[in-house]
């Protein structure tokens, strides 16, 4: 019925919790393709170990690291089951979750179906908490418009996800080569491909929260900026118009712009993407548009960081008003933001 996808890189103090809560689950009809990416420690010798008790347990070895992506797409690539389902090998989910997930995937015919619930699982115990779950924000369950129309609220991270395999290979849907960031692209290139979403409350995944996740690193903000880029080729490639896909989003683009390369990229990326935005700009927020133009409009880096010394995020509001009142998008898309 479902194929577990489990890249593995380097986990082995958070294997054996991971591999047990999917061999506990109440959906006994899975396989688990645990692929691992080149690992140094003693990650293999367990995959290797979990492989001889249980054949449902499938093992894929990279001789050498070849990243996040390309161990995913493996997985999908030779996925028997009906479903793909993509689970972190230092995380673990609840044992009715595979079996929730099927059985709503199943009962709506989605290519695709959302479970909101999760746990953010901190080193200590006794910090876990519930995420924050105000991505989906509508009662539960329900159907949603596609991704991008839902601007704000969505949430990418493909692990909340259930995927019908036929709706990713006709598709030709695959993680692009980046080493964070990559669950903005593929999910949100697979929401909008269909119709709408489905989402429903059920049993919990179990997101562990570690100090050396990728998540964590500077070049993870950056690689939101190429994983946006890569989207738009996309968008254009399969024919997406405007009105049906945001062409970009801002997460903190102030601390991304580091360098005088990182600005002329994103200058470049601004000014390709701004007749889409302009042909949609009901999709993008006030903030949106405002960072888009300051970037587009700087001189150079240096102009750039001089006029956004403190910061577009939490202080866009007060400058607008304090410089050009209250702004319509499309003041601020026609250059009307200085």
């Amino acid at each position: 019925m479902v194929s577990v996808v489990i890249p593995v890189f380097n986990t082995a103090p958070y294997l054996h919790e991971c591999l047990d809560s999917v061999l506990s689950q109440t959906l006994i009809d899975f396989e688990a393709i645990c692929v691992d990416d080149g690992s140094s420690d003693n990650s293999l010798a367990i995959l290797r170990e979990y492989e001889a008790k249980d054949s449902r347990i499938k093992v894929v070895a990279f001789p050498k690291n070849r990243g996040l992506c390309e161990a995913r797409n493996m997985g999908i690539d030779t996925a028997a089951g009906d479903y793909v389902y993509l689970l972190d090998s230092d995380d673990w989910i609840d044992k009715t979750y595979l079996e929730e997930l099927y059985t709503h995937a199943v009962s709506t015919g989605q290519d695709i179906v959302i479970n909101r619930n999760w746990y953010l699982e901190y080193e200590d115990p006794s910090m876990r908490k519930v995420g924050e779950l105000s991505p989906f924000f509508k009662k539960e369950p329900s159907y949603y418009e596609p991704a991008t129309l839902a601007a704000n609220y969505f949430f990418p991270v493909v692990w909340c996800r259930l995927y019908k395999t036929s709706f990713l290979r006709e598709n030709n849907l695959r993680f692009p080569g980046l080493r964070s960031a990559e669950d903005v692209y593929f999910t949100y290139l697979t929401e909008v491909l269909q119709e709408k979403s489905y989402i429903f409350s059920g049993s919990f995944y179990h997101f562990r929260q570690r100090g050396d996740s990728n998540t964590k690193k500077p070049s993870h903000r950056w690689n939101h900026m190429i994983a946006y880029r890569y989207l738009l080729e996309e968008f254009r490639s399969r024919n997406i118009p405007p009105s049906s896909a945001r062409r970009f989003e801002i997460w903190d683009l102030n601390f991304m712009l580091e360098n005088e390369e990182q600005y002329n990229f994103a200058k470049a990326y601004f000014t390709d993407v701004l007749p889409d935005v302009k042909a949609a700009s009901w999709l993008y927020s006030t903030c949106d548009c405002y960072t888009m133009m300051s970037v587009i409009s700087s001189k150079n880096f240096k102009d750039f960081k001089k006029r956004n010394l403190f910061g577009l995020d939490r202080t866009y509001k007060l400058k607008v008003i304090l410089h050009m009142g209250w702004p319509t998008k499309r003041g601020i898309l026609n250059g009307g933001w200085k």
